[in-house]
């Protein structure tokens, strides 16, 4: 007579599920590595924090922080957007819109103006300080780009931007699911 004790059991099912996983592609809890160096997630915000970190020293000096940079940015490249469009072009949330918008237009860097075909639309424009912060702050932000792209080659890099694209619209195809 065979006894089976319901562990030897409970192990051979664990053992063939973790196998029929592994055949069909799916991983076990067991198989991952959650550890931060073998995380995507945490090295990619432990990369942007360090980044953020740096740019925000090299653009305090013209009193603009972090989020002021991103609006600014965006509006170099597309001046007279409607506010939404701005907000979805930076992707961040309206609230966090406003909230810069307001700063900016008290340090005299944007105006804003009803938009002519929809009245509820409003408009964001650089100022004529507005558009002098570029030829200041763009040669600080090619500096700390060139300073953490060191060392890494061209094609490296051109590799590196393609990954973190794919990343990106990767994360954005799941989160339309």
């Amino acid at each position: 007579m065979v006894r089976r004790s319901k562990q030897g059991v409970a192990r051979r099912q664990e053992n063939s599920t973790s196998v029929d996983n592994k055949l069909s592609g799916r991983r076990t809890v067991t198989d991952l590595d959650y550890s931060p160096q073998a995380s995507v997630g945490y090295q990619l915000r432990k990369t942007s924090r360090a980044m953020a970190g740096v740019l925000r020293a090299q653009i305090a000096s013209e009193n603009i922080s972090i989020g002021m940079w991103y609006f600014l940015r965006a509006l170099w490249e597309r001046d007279g957007v409607i506010q939404r469009e701005l907000t979805d072009y930076v992707g961040l949330m309206q609230p966090t819109t406003v909230a810069a918008l307001r700063s900016m237009q008290s340090l005299g860097l944007v105006r804003t103006e009803p938009d002519k075909a929809d009245r509820r639309s409003i408009r964001i424009f650089l100022t004529r300080e507005g558009r002098r912060l570029k030829p200041r702050l763009l040669p600080k932000v090619a500096a700390i780009n060139e300073a953490m792209l060191r060392n890494i080659s061209p094609g490296d890099r051109k590799i590196f931007l393609d990954v973190l694209r794919k990343i990106h619209d990767n994360a954005a195809a799941v989160t339309r699911k």
